[in-house]
């Protein structure tokens, strides 16, 4: 009995001489602290989970632009593009079937304009049939496009990207190619194309 009481007292003396020893490091405040910090951090979340029960703010009250907003009708695009294939798939049947008439045994295509073919680098891009079977293989040839007045403009042909550039948006800003036009393309000579077009969605120009 005397060496538990003994015991029990030895350890008393070193909690004691535990408690002196942290207060003399600054442990207790360090700890103290500590505590603080996080005490003020949950008091922070609960703070903004509070302010985001809030009613919404009216988006019209704090629009920057000064200009009216607009309502968007989904189903007035989609009519339109709808629309526009249509067209567009027209102006190439009508392309087709007057390549199909043409009384010549010349190779020959049709080419529905698109964006790439009538605005930013303006190029046109040949038919691997066409360029395997009927163009020079070399890497660079010059190509005359002659159109159905007669009118003869001078082109780069690249035989390793199937493209006519230099000289193309020329040719198609002077015949005002636009999105959707259709070409009916013949190769008259080995390096002489004769184009004959169609504009979208009008009539066949020639």
């Amino acid at each position: 009995m005397a060496q538990g009481n003994s015991y029990e007292e030895a350890r008393k003396q070193r909690l004691q001489d535990n408690k002196r020893r942290f207060q003399e490091l600054g442990v207790l405040k360090i700890a103290n602290s500590l505590s603080d910090v996080i005490k003020d951090k949950n008091n922070t979340k609960r703070k903004y989970q509070v302010r985001s029960k809030t009613a919404p703010v009216n988006p019209d009250l704090v629009r920057r632009s000064s200009r009216p907003r607009s309502q968007v009708t989904y189903y007035g695009r989609i009519k339109c593009k709808t629309s526009f294939i249509a067209e567009r798939s027209d102006t190439l049947k009508r392309a087709k079937s007057f390549q199909s008439g043409l009384l010549s045994r010349n190779p020959s295509f049709v080419k529905s304009m698109s964006l790439s073919n009538v605005s930013g680098n303006f190029g046109l891009n040949i038919p691997a049939e066409i360029c395997k079977n009927h163009l020079p293989k070399e890497p660079k040839v010059r190509i005359m496009l002659e159109d159905e007045d007669g009118s003869v403009y001078e082109t780069n042909y690249y035989w390793v990207t199937r493209y006519i550039t230099t000289g193309w948006k020329t040719f198609s800003m002077d015949h005002k190619l636009d999105f959707g036009d259709a070409l009916v393309i013949e190769l008259t000579k080995p390096t002489r194309f004769k184009y004959i077009y169609l504009k979208f969605p009008t009539t066949l120009v020639i």
